[in-house]
């Protein structure tokens, strides 16, 4: 009940606490619960810098082992446009799972960065 209230949690404040049990737990519907919470609450800060965003990205995608929450890092990679990002998007082409959002994201960020 604990894990399920941190990953429903309206706000960002719940950021680190969520991220712990994603990378302490074996427990997999806690990882993912929590891994899910971690990368909603990244992008809830739209003014956080993208490259600290990407960066909070990239350790949820260390920690992601099924398509479905890399999938999830994919869709936010957008929403904060940087070489950092597009970067990570570009290094999941070859992942034959998630091939055709990795591509999605790095266009997106491809153009979101040409409109600076």
């Amino acid at each position: 009940a604990a894990v399920r209230a941190l990953a429903d949690w309206p706000t960002v404040t719940a950021r680190d606490d969520v991220f712990a049990i994603a990378r302490s737990t074996d427990n997999l519907t806690y990882k993912v619960l929590a891994l899910r919470a971690y990368v909603r609450m990244v992008g809830l800060e739209p003014y956080l810098q993208p490259e600290a965003a990407v960066a909070s990205l990239e350790k949820a995608l260390a920690l992601a082992g099924r398509p479905e929450e890399k999938r999830l890092v994919l869709g936010t990679l957008p929403k904060f446009p940087c070489a950092a990002g597009l970067k990570i998007a570009q290094g999941l082409l070859s992942d034959p799972a998630v091939k055709e959002e990795a591509k999605a994201a790095a266009e997106r960020i491809q153009r979101s960065l040409a409109r600076r």
